[in-house]
């Protein structure tokens, strides 16, 4: 476990080190090649009896302020490291730590005071604003590897709960354009008439498909199952009780992933609405999500009867005309 997490905090602090350097001094970073030098590195010391290597936060910072800006300045303190550590480190040996901690500290000013940006994380976003906290918090109070795990764990737990509360909303048309936005946040968005457009974000998956329709038929105020079997009981009229309703249309634009059992579910979603005389389209599919559909239905040798546009507008015109039609 405690090579585990030297190995994690070795590499994030080695390429978080040189992402900062790399955008104050205007050069690239390849990832890959900082994980097989520091692969490399540590493969060859540890036949040596060494010490595992990574980067270092007040060494590098004291180099920079220093003017170093190549790799024979890493040459030259490194040499000046094995001078100290041989030969004048017993010279040091009665000095408080205190006074060698100052040093560290005074380098570290610039990096210790980004704990202000917090505020900003927070007002950006929350999600990264807990992440955070909750990583210095544990680092702080416990050990860096404490902190570690619970910033994996918080990340974790922060994205499966951005999948559970995706943004929901539906969309009006702007006049005259074909952009479609927030009818509550956008006020000179309209709603097409006998046309509702649904969209949500994220993935579309088993876990999310019970919120995803709770959702949906929240928005739109109608529960086709259950608007279905009220009028059975009721021996009322279709054409007559839903004829304000003619199209559903999701936008898939933000869905980034669809599993067999969201087609399955879309599949049954579409049965239900045409049962009470509504036809569900859905509109901007990407094509990995049209590939992922067309291919469950082709493994289940069933035709594919969902209506599926790439673009959200070619949707709502295909809904457009067809109520112009029905009219």
């Amino acid at each position: 476990m405690d090579s585990l997490a030297i190995v994690i905090v070795a590499y994030a602090v080695t390429i978080s080190l040189a992402l900062i350097f790399a955008r104050k001094c205007f050069y690239e970073v390849d990832s890959n090649q900082e994980l097989l030098a520091l692969g490399l590195s540590n493969g060859f010391g540890s036949v040596t009896q060494c010490m595992p290597i990574s980067a270092s936060l007040s060494r590098t910072l004291l180099r920079y302020n220093a003017g170093g800006k190549t790799q024979l300045a890493a040459v030259v303190s490194s040499s000046l490291l094995l001078i100290v550590i041989v030969w004048i480190a017993p010279l040091f040996e009665a000095l408080p730590r205190c006074i060698l901690a100052s040093i560290i500290v005074v380098a570290l000013t610039e990096m210790l005071l980004k704990v202000r940006l917090v505020k900003k994380y927070w007002l950006l976003s929350r999600w990264e604003g807990i992440i955070w906290s909750v990583t210095f918090l544990v680092t702080f109070i416990f050990h860096i590897s404490g902190g570690l795990i619970a910033g994996v764990l918080t990340s974790l737990l922060v994205m499966g709960l951005q999948c559970y509360t995706p943004n929901n909303a539906i969309l009006g048309v702007i006049p005259s354009t074909d952009l479609y936005l927030d009818i509550d946040k956008y006020k000179t968005a309209r709603e097409l008439a006998g046309i509702k457009i649904f969209r949500s974000s994220g993935v579309l998956n088993f876990s999310v498909i019970q919120s995803y329709k709770k959702a949906l038929f929240k928005k739109t105020g109608l529960d086709p199952h259950r608007e279905f079997i009220r009028m059975v009981r009721e021996h009322r009229d279709l054409q007559e009780d839903f004829l304000q309703l003619n199209f559903v249309v999701l936008d898939f634009s933000n869905i980034t992933f669809i599993d067999r059992n969201a087609v399955e579910f879309l599949a049954t979603l579409s049965r239900d609405y045409s049962r009470v005389n509504i036809e569900l389209v859905i509109g901007g599919c990407s094509e990995p999500i049209y590939s992922t559909i067309a291919r469950v239905y082709r493994v289940e040798k069933r035709e594919n009867d969902l209506i599926i546009f790439p673009t959200l507008h070619d949707a709502v015109l295909y809904a457009e005309t067809s109520s112009n039609k029905n009219k």
